[in-house]
C-alpha cells in the first residue's frame, strides 16, 4: 500500500486544540496535506503560520476563537463543528498554558490551577463531548494528546511566551 492512499483523509474533519501555537499548528499542516478539513483552536490568538495556512488552505481550514477553560465556549465548539461539517473524526489535543509566574517557588494557588484546569480538565473535558459524537455516529475516529519533554525535565517557561 503507498503511503499517500495510507494516509488519505480526504473527506475527514479534525479540530486541533492549540491549532495557531507550535506543536498545533504543525499537526494542522499535516492534516491538511493529507486532506482533512482541520479546525485550529486557539484563544484568539493567532500566528502567521495559521495566516499562511488560512491563505492556503481557504476552503479546509478555519481557526476558532474558543477559551477551552470555559465549558460553555467548549460546547459551542463541538456544536458548531458538528452543524457545519457533520463528523468529528480526528481530535488533537495539542493546547497548553504556563503560570504567568517564571519562578516556580513564587508561582501563586491561581496560577497553579489554572494551569491544571488548561493542560488536563478542559483537554478532557473536550474529549468527552468529541468523543460522544465518535461513538455515535458509529464511525469510530482518533483522539491524540500530545506533551513536551517539559512533563520530564524542569521547563524554561521563557520559550512559550
Amino acid at each position: 500500500m503507498h503511503l499517500k492512499k495510507m494516509m488519505d483523509m480526504s473527506g475527514r474533519v479534525a479540530i486541533v486544540a492549540g491549532g495557531t501555537g507550535f506543536l498545533g499548528a504543525q499537526c494542522c499542516e499535516a492534516l491538511l496535506e493529507c486532506g482533512a478539513r482541520v479546525y485550529a483552536v486557539s484563544r484568539g490568538k493567532s500566528s502567521e503560520f495559521s495566516d499562511e495556512l488560512r491563505g492556503t488552505h481557504p476552503v479546509t481550514f478555519d481557526v476558532i476563537n474558543v477559551d477551552l477553560s470555559k465549558p460553555g465556549e467548549v460546547d459551542w465548539l463541538v456544536t458548531s463543528v458538528m452543524d457545519e461539517a457533520d463528523r468529528i473524526d480526528v481530535l488533537v489535543n495539542a493546547a497548553c498554558d504556563w503560570p504567568t509566574e517564571l519562578d516556580f517557588t513564587t508561582t501563586s494557588w491561581a496560577d497553579i490551577r489554572g494551569t491544571l484546569e488548561a493542560n488536563l480538565v478542559s483537554p478532557l473535558y473536550l474529549t468527552r463531548l468529541v468523543f460522544e459524537h465518535m461513538r455515535d455516529l458509529g464511525r469510530g475516529g482518533s483522539i491524540v494528546f500530545l506533551g513536551s519533554m517539559y512533563g520530564k525535565v524542569a521547563p524554561d517557561h521563557r520559550i512559550y511566551r
